[in-house]
């Protein structure tokens, strides 16, 4: 009995040890496996202003003996254009070396290659509705974008009179960017309005029906707009009101030109509008103020913008190219708003040249 009574503990103890393997086995059993989220993918579209390759660059600098091409214009800025996912600029002239001058006070045309400088600065896309692009007439304007189209470079902003313009749609780590470009009808008189194709106007019920039809196409949407009164550091209301609408419409990004000055972005809804970028490369006789400059760097998520900032730079006096001003970015904005499907209401107020 003494040693029956002995080995009660122990076959308690091999019990209680086989149940533990148990419990345990069935635990590993039930366990799943660590799920691994994915970030959700971002891109970094790069803006820039005005971009005049024409008459009055300096054809010697005394920093480079040698005739200047256009690469050595963009020689500062190239690395930060070339890395973002997709570059933006409003270029300001005909490419062709061909053509008749309309009658006009200022008529550019930037030779044949200047599109390549445009390739190894790092532009990807650039708008040509404005008011310079039809300078040299249609032989002009067509030369442009064939120059541009050879060197990969996309072309916003010309349509037929009477027609809808192509929104150019490019895509970065699967997310996909549609650009539209206007210029205001204010600008649009004289000569040009004979040909055709040529720029598309900014007609507000024109842009919100283009910018609705492209959100079935796009996660994220830019609309280029030439436009304001030059050498003005605030928007006028058309301007105001107009961004607004086009943000109300379902676009991201308002990259506004044509001042040469810079007026100061503004965050709207889930939109931001950049309503001047001021001139980016221009003539030597540029005013002081048109001097100053920034390229405008933007973060964006397939479902919107996730930061905003931009880098001041300079059009430096005798070398008469943009240099960066500073090594730091400066915020504009970090917290956005998802775009809501309906039109949103502004209570906005606004304090506009003018008023």
């Amino acid at each position: 009995m003494r040693v029956r009574y002995a080995q009660r503990p122990f076959c308690y103890m091999a019990l209680f040890a086989c149940l533990l393997i148990l419990l345990t086995a069935s635990e590993s059993l039930c366990d799943e496996p660590d799920v691994i989220v994915p970030a959700e993918p971002e891109a970094v579209l790069v803006f820039v202003g005005d971009v005049m390759l024409a008459r009055n660059l300096p054809p010697h600098s005394p920093y480079n003996p040698e005739p200047l091409d256009h690469a050595y214009i963009f020689e500062p800025t190239a690395a930060i254009l070339d890395v973002a996912d997709i570059a933006f600029c409003n270029l300001e002239s005909p490419i062709s070396g061909r053509g008749k001058p309309l009658n006009k006070r200022y008529a550019f045309n930037a030779p044949p290659e200047a599109a390549k400088g445009l390739r190894i600065a790092g532009f990807d896309i650039v708008s040509l509705a404005n008011n310079h692009c039809l300078d040299y007439g249609d032989v002009a304007l067509e030369d442009t974008m064939t120059y541009l189209v050879s060197q990969g470079i996309h072309v916003a902003g010309i349509c037929e009179r009477a027609k809808p313009q192509v929104p150019v749609i490019l895509e970065a780590h699967t997310i996909r960017v549609g650009y539209l470009a206007y210029m205001c009808p204010e600008l649009y008189f004289g000569e040009v309005c004979k040909f055709s194709p040529g720029p598309a106007l900014a007609m507000k019920e024109r842009v919100v029906e283009d910018v609705r039809r492209l959100r079935e196409h796009a996660d994220i949407i830019v609309v280029s707009f030439h436009w304001g009164i030059e050498y003005t550091t605030r928007p006028t209301r058309a301007q105001q009101q107009l961004g607004r609408a086009t943000i109300d419409a379902g676009a991201h990004i308002v990259a506004g030109h044509h001042p040469h000055v810079q007026q100061e972005p503004e965050q709207y809804a889930h939109g931001l509008i950049l309503y001047s970028m001021g001139n980016f490369v221009f003539a030597r006789y540029a005013r002081p103020p048109a001097r100053d400059t920034r390229i405008y760097r933007v973060t964006i998520k397939r479902g919107g913008i996730a930061r905003a900032e931009y880098l001041p730079h300079r059009i430096v006096p005798d070398r008469w190219r943009p240099e960066p001003q500073s090594t730091r970015w400066k915020l504009v904005a970090d917290s956005f708003t998802e775009r809501k499907d309906a039109a949103m209401t502004s209570n906005h107020t606004f304090t506009a040249e003018g008023e």
